[in-house]
């Protein structure tokens, strides 16, 4: 196989993955901007995180929210609703994120046994509340 033939296979699916991510990361980048009108980024890197992480949240979960939508909505099609979905679920990844690091940050002392031991009752006290 030629060197030629290796860099347009590696250029081929590249643009394939830029593709298939772009749509999905682009509505999440809105929802970071949107999340931008209501609470400023104080830095720089704060904003490119929740950029990042509204991409990633709507790359990940829009996929499940157009789902549940279309479950429950059988009148709309996913194509109608589905930049609505992926912003759904785009825009709260920055607070997600960070209350997960927060999360963590109050149980650094505890070992992961320690930190799976307060994951596993929390879904008990869900399940006993539904």
């Amino acid at each position: 196989m030629s060197n030629e033939q290796t860099i347009a296979e590696s250029a081929g699916a590249a643009a394939t993955a830029a593709k298939y991510l772009s749509a999905p990361a682009a509505v999440g980048i809105l929802a970071a901007v949107v999340g931008f009108m209501f609470s400023w980024p104080r830095t720089k890197r704060e904003g490119f995180t929740r950029i990042a992480a509204s991409g990633l949240c709507s790359h990940f979960f829009g996929p499940g929210v157009l789902a549940t939508a279309v479950h429950f909505l059988p009148w709309i099609t996913a194509d109608d609703i589905r930049a609505a979905c992926y912003l759904a679920a785009g825009l709260p990844g920055w607070w997600v994120l960070g209350w997960g690091f927060k999360w963590l940050q109050t149980r650094q002392d505890q070992d992961a046994g320690q930190v799976a031991g307060e994951i596993v009752h929390g879904v008990k006290r869900v399940r006993e509340i539904l």
